[in-house]
């Protein structure tokens, strides 16, 4: 049996168990007002402070009840965790942020203080640097404007040269072609020419065929000759 001292004193352990759950969880959620984290990471925090928080109420289960599970544990870690959120948490975040920033704004201006010869220095070397830079790409740019004149010459007496030999090659192929053309015009007139002969020399055979046979006479106009000298 577990007395009811002992069961008071389990009771407010679970209180504080709740409490300091709730404290982490508001240590977790400055960093993140202080510090800004993406999604994953956001994501590994919480699995990391569950897995701590799951630890911490073992432990207080273990020392406090021998690690024999009660109801009114539970019920004391969600007491614990809303005195703090309605008592303490809004004012442990809210000091915690103004400390956070103070030493941010601390940081800031010592930075400021170290860093101003430096850049002092800095600005006083870039003047004759930026110039001595500018002057350099000028020159480089004069120098590359020069080789593309250059170049442009050498691509514009090529393009010459090779628009001439194009150009000796066409008419090549004009002269070419042009005797072909004549070739083939003298063929057809030769053939035409032939074809006419031909033609002339079969109309002669007809005219000559027509005159022998009204020269010569027929058979039945000698007999009838003959008949009659009889």
């Amino acid at each position: 049996m577990i007395l009811i001292v002992e069961q008071v004193y389990i009771f407010l352990y679970a209180i504080l168990a709740g409490a300091i759950a709730a404290f982490l969880y508001d240590i977790l959620r400055i960093k993140r007002r202080a510090i800004k984290t993406g999604v994953i990471f956001v994501g590994l925090e919480d699995i990391l402070y569950w897995l701590i928080i799951a630890i911490l109420l073992f432990i207080t289960v273990y020392n406090s009840n021998s690690g024999q599970m009660r109801g009114f544990i539970f019920i004391g870690n969600v007491i614990g965790v809303i005195l703090y959120e309605s008592l303490l948490s809004n004012i442990i975040i809210k000091s915690s942020m103004m400390i956070i920033n103070f030493i941010k704004k601390v940081f800031r201006f010592i930075w400021m203080v170290l860093s101003y010869p430096f850049k002092l220095l800095y600005k006083i070397l870039s003047i004759p640097v930026i110039f001595i830079a500018g002057l350099i790409i000028k020159l480089f740019k004069l120098i590359g404007r020069g080789f593309v004149k250059i170049f442009r010459k050498a691509d514009i007496k090529g393009k010459t040269h090779s628009v001439g030999k194009k150009a000796s090659a066409l008419k090549a192929k004009a002269g070419r072609l042009a005797k072909k053309k004549l070739r083939k015009l003298s063929r057809k007139g030769d053939s035409s020419g032939k074809g006419e002969k031909i033609k002339k020399s079969d109309e002669d055979n007809k005219r000559h065929k027509r005159v022998r046979k009204k020269k010569k006479p027929s058979k039945k106009a000698d007999k009838n000759d003959k008949t009659k000298v009889s």
